[in-house]
């Protein structure tokens, strides 16, 4: 599964310079989110409490991982929400569904790009 993602080696990519400095608002989020999976926080209870919309709670959770680098997992199913990685228990157990929705979303990608281009082939 892993080799499908692999469009880039790790040595191929930029080098990751996070920021330092966070807004209040990310503060607060990052303060309500607890350290290990144990007792994830629903996604439903931050917004809640943070007064923002589920779209704009995912947005602010990808920006702390992105560019302020902060390990934050999630869970889905019965214990769903978010935590911050403690090990690699827990990264595995945060990042094997982003990879199954990633190799799903690629195949995804190449079905569409495949179609259209056999619709342009047989439209010339």
């Amino acid at each position: 599964m892993d080799k499908q993602l692999s469009l880039l080696t790790r040595e191929q990519l930029p080098p990751k310079k996070f920021k330092k400095n966070m807004n209040n608002q990310e503060k607060r989020l990052l303060h309500l989110i607890p350290r290990g999976s144990s007792h994830p926080v629903k996604a439903k209870k931050l917004c809640e409490v943070l007064g923002m919309e589920p779209r704009a709670l995912y947005d602010l959770v990808n920006h702390l991982i992105v560019v302020h680098g902060i390990g934050i997992g999630a869970t889905r199913g019965n214990n769903a929400g978010y935590f911050i990685i403690q090990n690699k228990a827990e990264l595995q157990q945060a990042t094997a569904p982003l990879k199954a929705q990633a190799v799903r979303m690629f195949e995804r990608l190449r079905t569409l790009e495949t179609v259209v281009n056999d619709r342009k082939d047989t439209d010339e």
